[in-house]
């Protein structure tokens, strides 16, 4: 007895489209070649002018393989021209081959504004975005400017978080370059959902509180990042981070409350690192690049070591004997005459 998916095919060349459906359909359901019945689906559907159905069957597939040559043969014929002019369309294809949950379609949030989508993934996942001159910023409820009661039937993303770099809207391809404030935060709920991040490498800035209290473990921080906010990161369960070199700004309480982490690298370029960053946190000693210029109120630990390689940033007159400061010893005399540190026992190597 020959299979779903060859009978549907067979059905799909006779041209009896809705018989074919159904092998297709019980060959997804039977888990038999669900790339292939997914595109045999969407040529059914597409045949009897279905569109929406197709393109969600195309879609399905196309996650699978996104470089199938049947697949992208569809899309120029049956998607590509609708997605011309104005016309926002209900679903979308995007390269999804640096992702590991891809999108699989994309639809307008007319209620929140005609730049707000959301972005449903392989997992069933979803993320809510906004496009912007620079490119796209993920939002939700909680962000600044958003109103809560337009929306309605928000889930907020769980497990494993997978961002892609890229989102297609309207034919065009956009970067992700934002996490916007409070997107992924669960430092308010006693049941931590989120257990991953990984973050696509275009992104430049992390907004506040954005994965505040998530059970993250480890974070790669991309290297176009710039700025990460106030508590971006707290009370988490990171147990080491390296802060790329175009990051200029650690926001205010940003690692706070980490305290399993206790390895953290500063590369060069690091301008500002605010009030309590990294303030009870795992951390017992730590190198600050001579970048830097501006340590804030209790940003580590009382009596961690840190080992400054520069002249002397602004530092908190509070905080002059919280730390075991050691300093260059050809540039201790900088130390000694600067009115932040007049007070300041330091060390030299």
């Amino acid at each position: 007895m020959a299979n779903y998916i060859e009978k549907g095919k067979t059905l799909l060349e006779n041209k009896e489209y809705i018989k074919a459906i159904e092998f297709f359909q019980a060959s997804i359901e039977s888990l038999e070649s669900v790339k292939e019945a997914n595109l045999g689906l969407a040529e059914a559907y597409f045949a009897i002018q279905k569109d929406e159905q197709g393109k969600v069957a195309l879609f399905k597939a196309m996650a699978l393989d996104p470089n199938n040559s049947q697949g992208i043969s569809m899309i120029q014929k049956y998607c590509l021209p609708s997605w011309s002019g104005n016309g926002i369309p209900g679903f979308l294809v995007q390269n999804t081959q640096h992702c590991q949950d891809p999108v699989v379609t994309i639809s307008p949030l007319s209620n929140l504004g005609r730049n707000h989508y959301v972005a449903e993934q392989q997992s069933g996942n979803t993320l809510h975005f906004r496009v912007g001159p620079k490119g796209c910023t993920i939002v939700s409820p909680l962000s600044p400017d958003e109103y809560e009661d337009l929306w309605e039937g928000y889930v907020k993303p769980k497990g494993d978080i997978y961002i892609p770099e890229k989102i297609t809207v309207n034919n065009t391809i956009l970067n992700v370059v934002a996490i916007d404030d409070f997107v992924f935060d669960e430092s308010a709920g006693e049941e931590k959902t989120i257990t991953s991040v990984h973050l696509p490498k275009g992104i430049q800035k992390i907004g506040i509180s954005a994965f505040c209290g998530t059970a993250i473990t480890e974070i790669i921080l991309p290297s176009a990042l710039q700025h990460i906010d106030d508590y971006a990161f707290s009370e988490t369960l990171v147990e080491e981070i390296t802060i790329p070199a175009d990051c200029k700004t650690i926001g205010n309480g940003c690692f706070s409350e980490c305290s399993r982490l206790s390895d953290v690298h500063l590369n060069d370029g690091l301008v500002k690192i605010d009030d309590h960053a990294f303030d009870n946190s795992g951390i017992r000693e730590i190198d600050i690049p001579e970048s830097v210029r501006e340590i804030g109120y209790a940003a580590f630990p009382s009596s961690t070591i840190i080992r400054l390689h520069g002249n002397p940033p602004k530092l908190s007159s509070i905080d002059e004997n919280r730390y075991i400061v050691f300093v260059p010893h050809n540039k201790e005399y900088l130390y000694e005459e600067d009115n932040d540190w007049e007070y300041v026992k330091v060390n030299t190597y």
